[in-house]
């Protein structure tokens, strides 16, 4: 992977900040450079199967969706957390059938942002579509923000993609929710994909995330800033009463060092014993009864729902 950082000075601060106070790497700054490459090798592992059953839903019911909207001839596709644009291809494929699309994904990273245009362009249905990229953090969307970014919108409807189980990976899923919403005029949709806790299959849960393409992944960002997988070790924590998944990193040749493995950004820094972990990432699965509190506390009128038949995974239309 490239040596050179990725990351600029706010993204530093908020980083080291967050692995000072709370030995938590953000999640968010993984896909940056290399990352975005090391995402694309796990999206299509065969242990990791959530994009597999996603896509499948949505090539059964995106048609459903369309024809909720009215079938419009003209439409924007908001792709937020674009991610290597596999899912957004699909839906692409379905709707440009009959409408004329604008694709506009949305990513903090420069380099998921151009896996996401080699995707949809590489498909020969799709190689004329117009596209403009956008590269923000989706997770920090306020009415300044959001203006910027509903400047982009050609037509006067919108299908917003909030794909991947993103709302699970955040620290505020309620709040981000909130924020994304913002990008909605009346009238449009937006898909949003969620994992289901399932209690029956803690094994199957833990197993979709230990594997080594996972594991260099979530590493990148402590990999940037200078550490070494040798320096420790990885495990897979479900945590039943929360519903949430963690990979950990516990430093255990920290003792090899003169001083504790350090990093620094100005004036912060996070320093790391033999024996402590980071987490380097957690994905929250939902449960009917969790996500029936969220909706009632997000104020949008109506909403669809479709789930795949294991009852693993949810599609969510939300319509404002």
């Amino acid at each position: 992977m490239q040596s050179r950082m990725p990351y600029n000075q706010y993204q530093l601060s908020e980083i080291v900040k967050s692995l000072q106070e709370n030995h938590i790497s953000p999640l968010k700054f993984t896909y940056f450079a290399g990352g975005a490459s090391r995402f694309m090798a796990v999206n299509s592992h065969p242990k990791y199967g959530i994009p597999q059953i996603e896509t499948r839903l949505l090539r059964n019911k995106i048609i459903n969706v369309f024809q909720d909207m009215a079938k419009p001839s003209t439409l924007n596709v908001l792709d937020i957390g674009c991610g290597d644009g596999r899912k957004a291809k699909e839906v692409l494929s379905c709707l440009t059938q009959w409408s004329i699309v604008k694709y506009l994904p949305i990513d903090i990273s420069a380099g998921m942002l151009t896996n996401a245009i080699r995707t949809v362009r590489g498909n020969d249905q799709l190689g004329s579509i117009e596209i403009q990229d956008i590269e923000s953090d989706f997770e920090e969307i306020d009415e300044i923000k959001s203006n910027q970014i509903r400047k982009h919108k050609k037509y006067q409807n919108s299908l917003l993609l909030f794909l991947g189980n993103i709302l699970g990976n955040v620290q505020s899923p309620e709040k981000v929710l909130n924020g994304v919403i913002k990008l909605m005029d009346p009238g449009d949709h937006m898909l949003v994909g969620i994992d289901l806790w399932n209690q029956d299959k803690i094994q199957e849960i833990r197993q979709q995330y230990e594997f080594r393409e996972m594991f260099d992944l979530v590493f990148t960002t402590l990999e940037y800033l200078g550490a070494k997988q040798g320096d420790g070790e990885f495990d897979v924590l479900v945590d039943q009463d929360d519903h949430e998944v963690k990979i950990m990193f516990k430093f255990n040749r920290v003792w090899e060092y003169t001083l504790p493995f350090q990093i620094h950004y100005r004036t912060i820094t996070a320093h790391f014993e033999k024996g402590d972990s980071v987490q380097l990432a957690s994905s929250y699965r939902f449960s009917k009864r969790k996500l029936a509190e969220i909706m009632r506390n997000i104020h949008l009128p109506d909403s669809q729902t479709y789930e795949d038949d294991a009852g693993t995974f949810l599609l969510i239309n939300f319509i404002k």
